[in-house]
Formats: C-alpha cells, sequence, structure tokens
C-alpha cells in the first residue's frame, strides 16, 4: 500500500493548518514527532503482539523525522511500519491456524497477563509463538468455561481469525492514511 497523490496534499494543508490555527500552538517538531511515532505503534499493536522488539528498534530512527516529512506531505514512514504490522499480522495468524490444529492441556499451571500495555515486545520468534500460544489458549479457556466443547472454542477462533484476516485483505491505502 501507498500514499495516494491527495493524501501528500493534504497532509501538507493539515499540518499547516495546524501549525496556523490549532488552539494549543503546538509545533510539530522533534518532540511531537516522537509522540507520533509511539501513538502509531500504540495504535497499531496495543497489545503488543504482533511486533518484535527488532521491529520497534528498526523504527527508532525515525523517531525525529516523521514532523519533516509530514511537513513535506511525504508519507513513507507510516506507511513502511503499516506494511511491518501486517506482515506481521498474517504471520500471527497462520501461527494461530497451526495451533488450533491442536487440543490445548489446561492442567498445566500457566499464567497470560491480559493488560500488556507496558510489557516488553517479544524479542524473538519463539518468545512471540509462546505469547502467542498463551493467548488462544485463553481465549479457548474463556469459551469453555462460558459451555463450549474444546473443538467449539476452536472452531469460534477459526471463524473469528479468518474474518480477522480477511479484514485486513481488504484494506487500501484510504485505511492505512
Amino acid at each position: 500500500l501507498y500514499p495516494e497523490r491527495k493524501n501528500i496534499n493534504e497532509t501538507v494543508l493539515i499540518t499547516e493548518l495546524l501549525k496556523r490555527y490549532h488552539y494549543k500552538k503546538a509545533s510539530l517538531n522533534d518532540s511531537l514527532s516522537s509522540i507520533i511515532l509511539d501513538n502509531y505503534l500504540e495504535n497499531l499493536d496495543n497489545s503488543r503482539l504482533y511486533f518484535l522488539q527488532s521491529d520497534v528498534d528498526s523504527f527508532e530512527p525515525y523517531r525525529y523525522m516523521i514532523d519533516d516529512m509530514l511537513k513535506q506531505g511525504n508519507l513513507e514512514i507510516p506507511y513502511q511500519l503499516f506494511a511491518v504490522f501486517k506482515e506481521r499480522y498474517y504471520e500471527r495468524i497462520a501461527f494461530v491456524d497451526q495451533l488450533l490444529q491442536n487440543d490445548f492441556d489446561f492442567t498445566k499451571d500457566e499464567y497470560f497477563a491480559l493488560d500488556r500495555e507496558f510489557s516488553p515486545y517479544p524479542k524473538s520468534t519463539e518468545e512471540q509463538n509462546e505469547l502467542w500460544r498463551k493467548y488462544i489458549k485463553n481465549e479457548i479457556l474463556i469459551h469453555i468455561l462460558n459451555g463450549k466443547t474444546q473443538e467449539e472454542a476452536k472452531q469460534i477462533l477459526v471463524k473469528r481469525y479468518d474474518r480477522y484476516k480477511t479484514a485486513m485483505q481488504q484494506y487500501n491505502s484510504s485505511d492505512v492514511y
């Protein structure tokens, strides 16, 4: 996905309007650039389940460039970040498909933190897989506690993640913008 020409022009116009007319008179500078990056990552992956730490580290050089690029209408950075997110998203859905082909053992004493807002990003694919295994196991357990069998719960999740995949495939440039 790439920005459309109209998005580039809109971005230049919006940044100029914000500079002139925003009630806070906030400057689009390096400080705000850093906040924009953090907020964008938070909006894409607020549970810190999709990006790896290495992905986030690779975005770090952009931290103080976003403001300058937005002023020029250059949307390369947000579209690049979204492309990485989309790739990770599809990887996770493929992994979930694999997971749901097996039964889960609920006799093990395991823990999964539902609120991952301040948790670190996984450092490796192996760590991410283990995180997702527990996440999906938790989802299955919730359905079992609501009266479903494990097989019914897995079918519910298969359908859910199939819908998620379809929704992601339908994203277009305007959605990313």
